[in-house]
């Protein structure tokens, strides 16, 4: 009966408008810990830095601050102030990297608030610390480069549930190596060739503050056919 209302309030021309209203009021509602994840993120973002380096420095795995961690390290010195949390990417070098992931976060403290799947493997997964999130991409090897995925709900389609999602593919150049930036004592990884893949990521004009940006935005990210899932820890 619900998805017949939805459904009937989304294709009705007259009932539309409220539709699309409701929908995105519901999607961007604040989150109450909004404000203190921004203030964390900007005074504090050594706590989390340091713990991401002892757990993963060394180790036989290759991350890297991605998006838009990545975006305000090399653009602005440090994380981009509207942020609220931390994005980082892994290289999907073995089928066990995830779980070795996971082992090394657990021994700094973080746990795993939820993942997203699709073709039943985990391609993104988040881990809190202190109540702070931190997001990690799995990048797969193409010929050509890499690509990854992000996970959104498209206003146009009819879901079968709360955890299935719409997905979308971003495919970048190979990474050429990677390198370290300081913030506050920290070295944080970052890729050598960080300006290309940013120009891939949010295109010719990512050195420009836009806080309205979507990935919808950019023709590099392209909606795929089939379904993600999200699962809660």
């Amino acid at each position: 009966m619900l998805r017949r209302i939805k459904r009937f309030l989304r294709t009705n021309p007259v009932t539309r408008p409220l539709y699309v209203k409701l929908h995105n009021a519901y999607y961007s509602r604040p989150d109450k810990r909004y404000e203190s994840r921004k203030q964390v993120l900007a005074s504090s973002s050594s706590i989390f830095t340091q713990r991401i380096y002892a757990a993963l420095e060394g180790k036989d795995i290759e991350y890297f601050y991605t998006y838009g961690s990545l975006l305000g390290l090399v653009r602005e010195g440090h994380f981009l102030g509207h942020d609220l949390d931390m994005d980082l990417g892994i290289l999907n070098t073995r089928p066990t990297i995830i779980a070795e992931l996971d082992a090394a976060l657990r021994t700094q403290g973080f746990s795993r608030a939820h993942y997203f799947t699709r073709d039943d493997r985990i391609t993104e997964c988040t881990y809190e610390l202190e109540d702070f999130d931190i997001d990690f991409f799995l990048y797969d090897e193409v010929p050509g480069g890499l690509t990854t995925s992000c996970y959104f709900r498209d206003i146009e389609y009819e879901y079968d549930s709360p955890e299935e999602f719409t997905y979308a593919e971003l495919p970048i150049s190979m990474i050429s190596g990677f390198t370290y930036v300081e913030l506050e004592g920290v070295s944080l990884r970052i890729p050598k060739n960080a300006e290309q893949i940013l120009k891939e990521s949010y295109g010719e004009d990512w050195r420009v503050p836009k806080l309205d940006w979507h990935m919808g935005d950019d023709a590099n990210w392209t909606p795929k056919p089939g379904r993600g899932y999200i699962h809660n820890d």
